[in-house]
């Protein structure tokens, strides 16, 4: 059985942090600076647990990744609503519509472009 920071450390189920925290900047271990992945964050905890690096859960130390998590997650936008999902839908299908239209009209000319360079031989 593993512990968290064996968890971390020694399998898949950790990663380096994309940015290291600040007391593994501190103490220039940057590159001892681990998390879970995702996949095993929410496999093993809670999907609303937030868990710091293997260094600072090791010495039972905050962890600014922690901090960080929590922030993001707080700052997160709120759930759209199912009207606002649909709103968004529509309009993100409005879009593609647009471009789908824009991209054939420049395909056409493009076309034509090419039959008028071949006719004058080039």
């Amino acid at each position: 059985m593993h512990s968290h920071v064996g968890r971390i450390d020694e399998t898949d189920d950790g990663v380096a942090a994309p940015v290291a925290c600040d007391r593994c900047v501190e103490d220039e271990c940057e590159s001892s600076c681990h998390v879970y992945t995702e996949a095993a964050r929410l496999k093993y905890h809670k999907k609303d647990a937030r868990f710091g690096c293997s260094r600072c859960t090791k010495r039972d130390k905050p962890c600014s990744l922690t901090t960080n998590a929590k922030a993001a997650a707080e700052a997160a936008p709120p759930a759209l609503s199912y009207e606002e999902l649909v709103a968004e839908v529509a309009a993100l299908r409005s879009q593609l519509e647009q471009t789908t239209a824009a991209w054939g009209a420049a395909e056409d000319r493009v076309m034509v472009l090419e039959s008028e360079r071949r006719a004058a031989g080039w």
